[in-house]
């Protein structure tokens, strides 16, 4: 299995390409210059070559179109870059599965099996193929919608009716974005395919422990690696701030307008994000049922034991003092233990897990708060949560 898990997210084109890159330039920082250059310099360079085919008033020009420096300056180096990070956490989640024998003897070729599906879909050039295909189509099926009828561009305009594709559009189309693109739908892909690894697992007659300290049975960690793929949706949201900044300097979006998209992105994100992890729910609702019965009829016999032998007088040894004895060490434990089966969580999801993902989806949309709120305003909502939280 070890040697199976140093395979996650390595295989198939795209991440093929992206190790071949992280070997041939090291410094992570270099790299995601690399990554400005490659998507947004060849814009700016162009935009000034072809900048007389749409007129010369422009309603976005590129050096003040936010949603092109959030799409290309910021998300792009997320994608790139999260790659090794989510491959260590997938893999130690799965190692940890292992290593703590959550999976019965009897089921381990089946949970080898689930596992080496998640890595042959993941790692699939067959798949990552389609994927280009599909962003290509995407960017090319939403230009005719993208343009408005009296919008000039650096990359699109309409003149009496037809739609012009600038030199910088054709790089901005068949280069930038279709690079952002495909990350996005390969990034989804992979999601996906790590949900059903996590619905196949906990299908599996599973090995879970009542008394584990971390009050799940065993399955704390998978939060935890479940948490990395935070890392794309800040990409997205990211994206999502360019658009929102551009319609609010450029095309007149409202407070109520812009309130709407952000918490309807908010909500679905977090849905999306924490939802999988439902998966695991009735597993650990049975685990807490059984861990009650089981448990509180072993501690009620250990109970009965320890009053009929310290407190019967007839029963109570004479020549051993209660005081030290291993008897009431035993019974504190036993009172700890039985605590955590009481208090094991039928859910995965955590209060700290939630504000990881609240941060990973709002921490992008705060600079919103400095075009719709005055400063005043701003400074007194942080005074108040920082009383709040202090």
């Amino acid at each position: 299995m070890r040697e199976q898990g140093n395979g996650v997210f390595t295989g198939g084109a795209i991440f093929a390409a992206i190790r071949w890159f992280e070997r041939r330039v090291r410094n992570p920082w270099v790299r995601a210059l690399l990554l400005i250059t490659v998507a947004w310099v060849p814009l700016a360079l162009l935009s000034v070559l072809g900048g007389g085919l749409c007129g010369d008033q422009m309603t976005v020009p590129l050096l003040k179109d936010y949603a092109t420096y959030a799409r290309f300056w910021i998300a792009l180096p997320i994608l790139v870059l999260a790659r090794p990070l989510m491959g260590y956490w997938v893999h130690a989640v799965v190692e940890y599965v292992e290593r703590n024998a959550l999976i019965l003897p009897a089921q381990q070729e089946a949970f080898i099996y689930i596992w080496k599906r998640f890595l042959r879909l993941t790692n699939s050039t067959l798949i990552d193929l389609p994927l280009i295909l599909i962003a290509l189509v995407l960017l090319a099926g939403q230009l005719p919608f993208r343009v408005p009828a009296d919008a000039v561009g650096w990359n699109f305009c309409r003149l009496h009716g037809r739609l012009i594709i600038t030199p910088a559009g054709y790089w901005f189309l068949l280069v930038s974005s279709l690079l952002f693109a495909t990350l996005v739908l390969k990034w989804g892909w992979v999601y996906l395919q790590w949900i059903g690894f996590l619905f196949r697992f906990a299908r599996l007659p599973l090995n879970l422990i009542m008394i584990h300290p971390d009050r799940r049975g065993g399955l704390g960690v998978v939060p935890l690696g479940h948490a990395v793929f935070a890392l794309p949706v800040v990409a997205i949201g990211t994206v999502l701030l360019g658009i929102l900044m551009n319609g609010i300097l450029y095309f007149h979006y409202t407070q109520r307008h812009i309130g709407m998209m952000a918490l309807v992105y908010a909500g679905a994100m977090l849905i999306i994000l924490a939802a999988p992890l439902l998966i695991f729910t009735p597993r650990l609702i049975m685990l807490r049922r059984h861990g009650l019965l089981q448990f509180g009829t072993f501690a009620g016999r250990y109970v009965r034991d320890f009053v009929t032998r310290w407190q019967v007088p007839s029963m109570a040894p004479t020549d051993e003092s209660p005081l030290g004895t291993a008897d009431i060490q035993s019974l504190a434990d036993l009172d700890n233990s039985y605590t955590i089966v009481t208090t094991i969580h039928t859910t995965l999801i955590g209060l700290q897990f939630l504000l990881l993902l609240l941060v990973a989806i709002l921490l992008p949309l705060i600079p919103l708060l400095f075009l719709l709120l005055p400063m005043q305003t701003i400074v007194t909502i942080a005074v108040e949560i920082a009383k709040r939280v202090l």
